[in-house]
Order: C-alpha cells, then structure tokens, then sequence
C-alpha cells in the first residue's frame, strides 16, 4: 500500500502525501516499480518538480539511481526541461550513465525530441561527448534524425564534428 501510494503521489506531483510518508518514516530509498523505477524516476518523468526537489533535497533520496533497465531519473525526464536542468545542475546528476542499452542521457533526450534541442544543449554542457554510442553503434545525432528530430540531429552533428576538430589540435 505504501508502494503505491508513494508512487502515485511522485506522479502525481501530491507533495503532501509524500511529505506525510516521510514523517511516519516510510518514504526510503528502497521504494520502487516492478522495473526498479524509484521515486526519483516517477517524479522526473512526470515534470513534479515540488516532488522532485522535495525527494532529493529533503528526503535525501539520490539523483542518479537506476532503474532495472540502468535509466536514471535523468534519461526518463524525456523533455521536461526543468527537470532536466535542475537535476543535472543542482543535484550533480552523472550525465555519463547509461541504460543497458547503452544509450546515454544525450542520447534519450535526441530519441525522445521532447524539446530535445534544448535538453541535449543541457547535457552536452556538461562534458559529455556527442560522439558516444549506444550498444547498436548509435550516436544521438543518428537517434535523432531517425526519429525525426532532424533540428536536433543536425545540431549534434555540427556539434560532433566541431569536438573533432578541437580534438585534432589538443
């Protein structure tokens, strides 16, 4: 019953259910989804910042857990900037994760195209490198042209060829 309620209130962006979980001591760091999903995740793929902040600031629940699949809170914001942001900034969130696809936070973000634009304008400002790839041999820019994102795709690749140039002279 706590399982879902504090699930459902993450989701739903219901700050005093989980601020009531916490009191009674109930809210930890071991709730989570069939599929390893946390409160941080739920929180995150839904955009409840409140919740979110609410998580990590004050139940000190961590940033950067993973999920079964190896998705953090980060790869599963899919498009909320915010979150995106406010993870990665003030949470120290690791943007060089990835799932056990392989696939990065860069690479969901070009995948998704939730204004991915400005999400992988985020995350790459954060050293990491567009030239990664996912287990398939997938870069973002390839994952975001697939998926339409042609915006994105062609950012990421001016963005990859710039990185090899500087790599070429350092």
């Amino acid at each position: 019953m706590v399982l879902q309620k504090a699930i459902a209130a993450a989701r739903e962006g219901d700050l005093r259910a989980l601020r009531e979980l916490a009191e009674t001591g109930c809210l930890n760091g071991a709730i989570a989804d069939a599929q390893g999903a946390g409160l941080v995740h739920h929180a995150a793929r839904c955009g409840q910042m409140d919740c979110l902040c609410f998580l990590v600031t004050e139940a000190g629940l961590p940033a950067d857990t993973k999920a079964l699949n190896g998705a953090t809170p980060v790869h599963d914001a899919e498009g909320h900037l915010h979150v995106v942001e406010y993870l990665v900034r003030d949470c120290g969130a690791d943007v060089h994760l990835r799932a056990q696809d392989g696939m990065t936070p860069l690479h969901a973000a070009a995948h998704m195209g939730h204004h991915a634009l400005v999400c992988c304008r985020i995350l790459l400002g954060h050293q990491i490198s567009p030239k990664e790839r996912d287990i398939d041999g997938f870069t973002a820019a390839n994952l975001a042209e697939y998926n339409g994102h042609f915006e994105c795709a062609r950012y990421l690749r001016s963005v990859e060829r710039n990185v090899r140039v500087i790599s070429y002279f350092c």
